[in-house]
């Protein structure tokens, strides 16, 4: 009876302790899993290629060529890709954490269907898809209901749904015009001509007793070399003239004429470039600075060499 009794009890006690291995391995098994990257298995340096889709059916291409991003739909474009990286390195180091739900009833619910979504990106490469990320309804702030496809774990990512916009200007590069202003060979404003000399740029007609004012000019091309766009001017155009026209040319032969409209209902301005097809959107504030560089603003007398008196 004794011997039963002792083999009962060392039965039990394996079972227990077998049953806290199970448990203890079932617990680091899930603590790995919730502590992974969201794409843990893809190298984002392979993606060459991003969709976004929403829920009204609009969308958004990117694609990569020659390590620039471009928005191939918009005449390739340039794309901001520091935008770009950043939401791919987001999306490669974002935890996993614990699945919310895991149903097609919460997958309904919190709009993470194949045809019922927020926000779905897909990833490819050389035309591979590498992952899809369906997007829904947002529980707390920065955080967003997530789920891969192929899986049906709902995940609580932290992510704005803003961060996957199929707003073309929420992607397109605002430096685009951008230039090197050390190349900028000769530049012409209304009634103005300045080009490259041996004293960098001046006007055509400085006289002898004149001297440009180093500061306007550098304020001058600044305003020109760094200007910023606002997006683009979609369905904007209308037959005026042009308020102001700027013609740059650099060092390599490159030419661009830049002219700008005023916008109806808008305090914005429209601007035509000779080198793109698009039209875009500028401030205001950027015409108002441009329009203030007359020639009188840029040129001051010489000053005069005061003979030395003798001792």
């Amino acid at each position: 009876m004794k011997t039963r009794i002792l083999v009962l009890a060392v039965l039990f006690l394996a079972q227990l302790i077998l049953t806290a291995l199970l448990f203890h391995n079932d617990h680091d098994d899930q603590a790995t899993l919730i502590n992974k990257p969201l794409l843990a298995n893809i190298d984002i340096n392979n993606i060459d290629e991003l969709l976004l889709e929403d829920d009204s059916g609009k969308q958004l291409r990117l694609r990569r060529s020659n390590d620039h991003w471009q928005l191939p739909a918009f005449d390739n474009l340039a794309a901001d890709g520091d935008r770009i990286k950043g939401l791919l390195e987001n999306l490669k180091t974002l935890p996993r954490g614990w699945p919310v739900a895991n149903s097609e009833e919460a997958a309904k619910r919190f709009y993470l269907q194949e045809k019922r979504f927020k926000r779905r990106l897909t990833l490819k490469s050389k035309g591979q898809r590498l992952a899809r990320l369906y997007l829904g309804t947002a529980p707390a702030f920065r955080t967003v209901h997530a789920r891969l496809e192929g899986e049906t774990s709902i995940l609580a990512i932290t992510l704005n749904t803003s961060a996957a916009s199929t707003h073309v200007d929420d992607w397109l590069d605002h430096a685009l015009l951008q230039m090197d202003q050390q190349q900028i060979s000769t530049l012409e404003l209304p009634g103005l001509r300045l080009q490259q000399g041996k004293k960098g740029l001046q006007l055509s007609d400085l006289k002898d007793s004149e001297i440009m004012k180093g500061d306007a000019l550098s304020q001058l091309l600044a305003t020109i070399s760094q200007l910023r766009i606002l997006g683009l001017a979609l369905g904007q155009h209308q037959d005026q003239e042009a308020v102001l026209t700027i013609t740059v040319s650099e060092q390599n032969g490159h030419k661009r004429r830049y002219r700008f409209f005023p916008l109806k209902k808008d305090i914005d301005y429209r601007l035509e470039t000779s080198d793109q097809t698009y039209s875009f959107r500028v401030s205001a504030a950027v015409i108002d600075t441009l329009q203030t560089f007359k020639r009188s603003r840029l040129v001051g007398k010489k000053p005069l060499n005061n003979p030395v008196s003798p001792p």
